[in-house]
């Protein structure tokens, strides 16, 4: 069974949402099993210009390798600070 993961591309100032989306994380004491990457930061270059290439062009970009539900419809990939979305990830990951 592959194992179940979180990641968070945010940036590292500017951006409430993100700082949001990783409160929400460590409020759901799953943090530190959440792969995080600052879009921002030179060595990201290439990571950034993947997510733009793919429409994701707002901070923070989540994505997760299992479905959660958003809007009614099962979703790997989100942008912004959706609350609803974190919790049921961060309960999938504690499920793992």
């Amino acid at each position: 069974m592959t194992k179940k993961t979180i990641t968070v591309y945010s940036k590292t100032t500017g951006c409430p949402q993100c700082t949001m989306t990783k409160r929400a994380l460590t409020n759901e004491g799953v943090i530190d099993d959440v792969n995080i990457i600052y879009i921002d930061q030179p060595e990201n270059a290439d990571t950034l210009k993947m997510l733009i290439e793919q429409g994701l062009t707002q901070a923070p970009v989540v994505m997760t390798n299992f479905p959660v539900e958003l809007n009614g419809q099962p979703v790997t990939e989100w942008t912004g600070f959706i609350p609803s979305a974190l919790k049921q990830a961060a309960q999938e990951l504690k499920k793992d």
